[in-house]
């Protein structure tokens, strides 16, 4: 045998991959992949924090986006970086292109995996709002009946 044949996995047909992967995430604890963990924070910003599309549709053009590349950005940090955004925080000072007031940003307490992971569902689902606010923009409106 090769070493390709040695390392590479064997190819499983459909339903016995979608076995696989569920067997997987249950060995490390993984509840939910990353689409459905933005879906979620989605939903919750919709319903929770009541953050409508109305709301979204009179934001400012950039403004989502930007506030997403904030939490990515604070997500890719090395620690002493990701220190220094918190300690200013701490002094009354946001990121230096977060769109919004201080007290709406909200990243992870310490330089875990899982603040991490926090910080990128809240980017992806801030992309996943302002996806959905350019769209809304394209849409034509319906004719006028006249009779």
């Amino acid at each position: 045998m090769n070493h390709d044949q040695t390392t590479r996995p064997m190819a499983l047909p459909g339903a016995q991959k979608d076995n696989e992967f569920a067997k997987f995430r249950k060995v490390i604890k993984m509840s939910k992949n990353g689409l459905e963990l933005i879906a979620d924070e989605r939903h919750r910003q919709i319903e929770q924090e009541r953050y409508s599309l109305e709301h979204d549709d009179n934001e400012k053009p950039g403004a989502l986006t930007t506030a997403a590349i904030c939490y990515a950005t604070m997500a890719a940090s090395g620690p002493e970086m990701r220190q220094a955004i918190r300690h200013q925080a701490e002094h009354g000072i946001p990121p230096k292109h977060w769109p919004w007031e201080l007290s709406s940003w909200k990243p992870g307490e310490d330089d875990s995996n899982k603040s991490r992971i926090r910080e990128l569902v809240k980017a992806g689902a801030l992309i996943a709002a302002e996806i959905d606010r350019l769209q809304r923009q394209v849409i034509p409106a319906p004719p006028a009946i006249t009779e």
